[in-house]
């Protein structure tokens, strides 16, 4: 019984090796057999690029807030409405602005919201502004209520200009008050100055003089009467008394003419230099308090000028203030400036996603950012982006054919920037070149508006059958599918042709232009007839796409150096049977490890390994299945283990 389940056992192991080994082979089998091929052919090649893009106006009228900071839409034309634009009209005699807005439909308070002056104007015949429908009006709440608080400021810049000039004035007479008494006091100074210098001194002097001149006299008449009083004295006619008295009024005289003529030197000398000097100091204090007084007087006139100018300044300012309040409440309606169609602003971010909030009442609008947008439909384009790619293949001037729905328009390349698009340059890998392509005179139909999508096909070349080179050579335009060239290490192309025997060999090729199907061939070995691979990716493994190819390669039992036994199973059926029972016989050479190569001639034997009967069942590692082999290797193995389990039961 034991040896029924033994060769049932073998059988069974031997029947699954076998048909791997089977399938094993069957890959061996020519690429040609079993995968798509594709023929060289020399045909002329219309080389075009298909973008997808969308509808724009060629011209159009951005819409955005001129608001400082950050404000609400409190409300918003609906997108696609046509709209009406400004105009402007001349005021006539007997016009109001009343009459001027009821001839014309619009609201008196939006024709002053646009004319701040307007009665003014009317009243000169000047032009008048009509605004358009309106587009967008943002919240003036926070703007009233700042405008009526810089009113008040206004007004009290206004009162201190009033207080200020008031100020100037009183000390403009303060101080020509106070030059005039420091001049006058100057004056009199200097007066009494030329006083002392020829009335007072002088008079002093002849006064001394003739009292000293009387004190001669006076002595002069003593000295007689003495003389005289003396003889009559001797005569009898007057005592002695008499005598001595006359001696004593000559001798005061004496005395006294003595002390005049002192007095007289010294007011020389002395008083008169003393009287002189101060007369002359107090000219100089005097003058020098006029230079003063004038010095202190333009220094409070500077004052006051500058309080007033300051007032003044401080006044315009307040003004400034108002007026940018009034103008930044004019902003908060915006008007249509001409007629168009409304397109809601969609702005696009650097990583290709919508940077802004939606265009709706209540949404917050910043200075700057863009609302709206109208468009000029009576020109078109289709905005674009390239993928680098094939920035290269696409040149200004390139005819395009612009698909729209069902519809079909003629463009032509416009606009191509040479510098990578900043809202996708950061998106991985992917950078784009923004494009656009205008449509020719064309009048789009009903139904086809701003935003559309449309596909357009970029006709970058069209490659005639054969050309002459830039060398005179003689050149067949040779064209293949762009999936079957594959890019190998040092920057190279290749091909795989199929030789003789069916197999496929890497083939060098330089290539040219190409499209989303095919890519031309302009150098290298391929020729017209040859049959290459399709997509050789596809197969990459059965065709060794790999190794040396891309700059690493496979591991073969060689290169760890091992030996790798062949199995012969007519000759060697202990060793499978010592195989089967879980023993290695020991001359059979080692088992490589994982990664060897595919054995050539009859083949490996397979290492199933150990005493576990299910080890039996697996595929050996030397055989290198793929993975659609490796499933179909281990669907048999299932179902020869389940036949040796019920054998064994």
């Amino acid at each position: 019984m034991k040896a029924k389940l033994l060769v049932v056992f073998l059988l069974v192991a031997f029947g699954a090796a076998g048909w791997g080994w089977y399938y094993y082979n069957d890959s061996n089998k020519p690429v040609a057999s079993r995968y798509g091929t594709e023929t060289v052919v020399n045909e002329a090649f219309m080389v075009a690029i298909s973008e997808q893009g969308e509808l724009a106006a060629v011209k159009s009228i951005k819409i955005s807030s001129e608001m400082e900071g950050s404000s609400t839409i409190v409300y918003v034309v609906g997108e696609g409405e046509m709209v009406n634009g400004s105009t402007t009209v001349k005021a006539e005699t007997g016009d109001t602005p009343a009459s001027i807005a009821r001839k014309h439909g619009v609201k008196e308070e939006d024709l002053r919201h646009v004319n701040p002056k307007l009665d003014e104007a009317i009243k000169n015949q000047e032009t008048i502004n009509i605004p358009g429908d309106l587009l967008v009006e943002l919240d003036p709440e926070d703007l009233n209520r700042r405008i009526n608080t810089q009113d008040i400021d206004v007004q009290k810049a206004r009162d201190a200009v009033v207080r200020a000039e008031g100020e100037m004035r009183t000390t403009l007479l303060e101080t020509q008050l106070t030059l005039k008494k420091a001049e006058n006091a100057l004056q009199n100074a200097e007066l009494d100055l030329e006083k002392a210098q020829k009335s007072t001194v002088e008079t002093y002097i002849q006064d001394m003089q003739g009292q000293i001149e009387n004190f001669k006299k006076d002595i002069e008449l003593s000295e007689k009467n003495v003389r005289a009083y003396d003889s009559l004295k001797e005569l009898g006619f007057v005592s002695e008394v008499e005598v001595l008295r006359e001696k004593a009024k000559a001798a005061k005289t004496a005395h006294n003419m003595k002390i005049a003529l002192a007095d007289l030197e010294a007011y020389k000398k002395y008083d008169q230099v003393k009287l002189i000097s101060e007369k002359k100091l107090a000219v100089d204090e005097a003058t020098v308090n006029v230079e003063k007084t004038k010095v202190a007087n333009e220094s409070e006139m500077n004052d006051a000028n500058s309080s007033v100018a300051t007032a003044k300044k401080t006044l315009e300012l307040e003004i400034e203030k108002l007026d940018d309040l009034k103008d930044q409440l004019a902003k908060s309606r915006i008007y249509a400036p001409a007629d168009g169609m409304v397109v809601y602003h969609v702005a696009e971010s650097r990583y290709g996603s919508s940077s802004s909030s939606m265009i709706e009442k209540g949404a917050s609008i910043r200075k700057g950012q863009d609302i709206l947008r109208l468009p000029d439909v009576s020109k078109m384009k289709v905005e674009l982006k390239i993928h680098e790619s094939k920035r290269w293949q696409v040149e200004l001037g390139n005819k395009v054919a612009v698909y729209v729905g069902e519809h079909k328009f003629k463009g032509e390349v416009k606009m191509l920037k040479d510098v990578a698009d900043s809202t996708s340059r950061w998106t991985g890998n992917k950078k784009v070149f923004r494009c656009e392509v205008v449509i020719e005179n064309e009048q789009l139909p009903e139904g086809i508006r701003v935003g559309s999508t449309a596909t357009c096909q970029i006709f970058v070349a069209n490659l005639p059958k054969e050309y002459t080179d830039e060398n005179g050579k003689e050149v067949k335009t040779l064209k293949v599918p762009i999936q079957s060239v594959i890019g190998v290490k040092g920057n190279k192309k290749v091909v795989f042709t199929i030789d003789d025997k069916g197999k496929p060999q890497p083939t060098i090729v330089e290539t040219g232009l190409y499209d989303q199907t095919h890519i031309q061939i302009k150098g290298g070995k391929l020729k017209e007839g040859d049959v290459i691979l399709k997509a050789p990716l596809l197969y990459a493994k059965e065709i060794n796409v790999g190794g040396d190819m891309f700059d690493y390669r496979k591991i073969s039992p060689e290169d760890l150096g091992l030996e790798v036994p062949v199995y012969d199973p007519t000759t060697d059926l202990e060793g499978a049977q010592a195989q089967a029972g879980g023993t290695r016989p020991s001359g059979g050479g080692t088992r490589p490890s994982g990664g060897g190569t595919r054995p050539s001639g009859g083949g490996t034997r397979p290492s199933g390994g150990g005493g576990n009967s299910a080890d039996a069942f697996k595929a050996p590692t030397e055989l290198k299945l793929t993975s659609e082999q490796q499933q179909k290797w281990e669907g048999v193995a299932e179902f020869s283990k389940a036949a040796f389990d019920a054998a064994m039961e």
